[in-house]
This record gives C-alpha cells, structure tokens and sequence, in this order.
C-alpha cells in the first residue's frame, strides 16, 4: 500500500472533499459506500488518499472513527517520507534542488530561527536548548520558513499565469494538506499546499494549471486532461514526477 501526498491526477474536483484536523494536520478524504462492505474500513492510497469505505446503509460519524484512528493515519500517511534528524550535513528540498542543513547554536538565539543563501538552510538555535527539543525546534523553523516563501512565490506566480491562459479566481489559501498538493472549490477559490514549494518550478507550474483547468472542468474527464494539455503539453511527466517522488515531501 503506497501512503503519501496525493498525485495531480486525484486532485479535488469544485466538489469539495471533506476534510479533518487530527493535531495539527489537516487530511482529506473520500467516503465509498460499497453493497460488499461488511465493516467500517480506511484505506491509504497514492492517488486517492484516504479512503473511508463504508457499507451502503451504514450510518456512522465518520469524524468520530478517523480521530478515534488518528494515530493509525498519521503513521500510514508519512510512512514513506524520509525519516530526519535535522541535524548539520542533512538535505532538505527547496524548488528541486536538495539545500545543505546547518544547525548553528548561538548564545545570542533566544528561539529558532532560519536564514536561507546559496542553497544553505542555517538554523540558530538557543545554545541551551535541550538536545530532546532540538530537533522539533529545527523542524518547526523550517515548516514556517516553508509557509513564508510559499506564500510569497505561489499567489503571484498563479495570478500571472491565470492572467497569461485567461483563467480567473476568487481567492487562493496557502494550506498544510497531508494528501493534496491543491484543490479547487466550487466557489472558485484555490488551495495549494505549501510543501509544493519544494519541488522543481516546473512542477509547481503544472499543479497551478491543473487547479486553473477545474475552474472550468470540475472533473478529470478527457475533456479536462485536454485543457490541461492546451497550456502545458508534457504534463505527463510532471503527473509522473510528482506520483514518484510524493513521499520525498512530508517532513516528518
């Protein structure tokens, strides 16, 4: 069973996927009722996330069984992501390219901060921060060095495409889904998550078109891979990057 970020080709359609918060993750899912079902079942899956399967009469709170499952996802869902450290001579991915981690204590850091040059991530850290919280103490600072540059590059880079292919859209939310690299919705507002930031330019590019097709095609009918194929014609490769390296892109 594969777990993971979902590939493009699942993305949500403008009929909205039901969402959790469990912690601090917000997760998508799907509910299948199936006449084959004799239970409650969750299913991962690399291209359609998290799967609720229900029997067909079955009426049940399915908000109640995933955080009663909570644990169970969390593990499922990131099982394939590199494990870190976040210690010095790691690598972590910004826009494709894997950066050199330098975790620098410094008497003068009163919290963890991050500063980004020549593909080199220094952390300072408080020199007497204990060893146990340093590592989600470099995690954290990453996350939201991550959030920030998400937010800086991605808004503009969809207007000027949506501006470039005739496209427009409401608003766009930077978020932190666990199984979605983006969403459309149908009140045409656009979502992305911010570990796109990650990945190659080209592949940020893709996901931004794909989201801009269902503005006009809520589905992934031939119709709509046509759209996409108009405004970028090697989509493929990108749909195979991104399926292939999806677990690369959690940090965990």
């Amino acid at each position: 069973m594969n777990k993971g970020l979902n590939t493009p080709c699942c993305f949500r359609s403008k009929v909205e996927l039901p969402e959790i918060q469990l912690d601090n993750q917000i997760i998508s899912y799907t509910i299948q009722k199936s006449s084959r079902a004799r239970r409650i079942s969750l299913k991962i899956d690399a291209e359609k996330g998290l799967q609720v399967i229900l029997p067909a009469r079955a009426k049940v709170d399915v908000d109640e069984i995933l955080h009663e499952k909570r644990k169970w996802i969390q593990k499922h869902l990131g099982k394939f992501a590199p494990h870190r450290q976040y210690i010095s001579g790691e690598t972590v991915p910004l826009y494709g390219v894997d950066c050199l981690l330098q975790v620098v204590p410094a008497a003068s850091a009163n919290r963890a901060t991050v500063i980004y040059k020549d593909d080199i991530f220094a952390v300072k850290i408080p020199t007497n921060l204990k060893p146990s919280l340093r590592r989600e103490a470099v995690r954290a600072s990453l996350e939201n060095w991550y959030r920030r540059e998400a937010k800086r590059y991605i808004p503009p880079e969809t207007a000027r495409l949506a501006a470039k292919f005739g496209f427009s859209y409401q608003n766009i939310t930077i978020r932190g889904q666990k199984t979605r690299w983006g969403s459309c919705s149908s009140h045409g507002n656009l979502n992305f998550n911010w570990r796109l930031i990650m990945t190659p330019p080209e592949a940020i590019e893709y996901v931004i078109i794909h989201e801009l097709c269902h503005l006009n095609v809520p589905d992934h009918s031939a119709r709509f891979w046509s759209l996409v194929a108009q405004f970028c014609p090697n989509y493929r490769v990108h749909v195979d990057w991104l399926k292939n390296h999806a677990h690369l892109y959690n940090l965990i």
